[in-house]
């Protein structure tokens, strides 16, 4: 199984948890996926504040950083 995660700080949480869990079979990839390989901007959060990170929301009122998306289909259709 694969799993991908944009934000880099949740991708280690989505490892951590795969592995007290006893998962063997999840592969973590830190990436984003969409159509292309262009980057995309992700808003960076202060992870020591609670909050709901799994609803990224975009715009100019935070700082962002470029996380490079793969093509679904350069990933694993062959």
């Amino acid at each position: 199984m694969h799993a991908f995660e944009a934000q880099r700080i949740i991708s280690y949480m989505l490892c951590g948890s795969a592995v007290l869990n006893g998962y063997q079979n999840l592969f973590v990839h830190h990436a984003c996926v969409g159509n292309d390989n262009t980057p995309i901007p992700i808003p960076r959060f202060d992870y020591t504040k609670e909050m709901n990170f799994g609803s990224i929301e975009f715009g100019n009122s935070q700082k962002e950083k470029l996380q490079q998306q793969r093509g679904i289909s350069n990933e694993f259709v062959k």
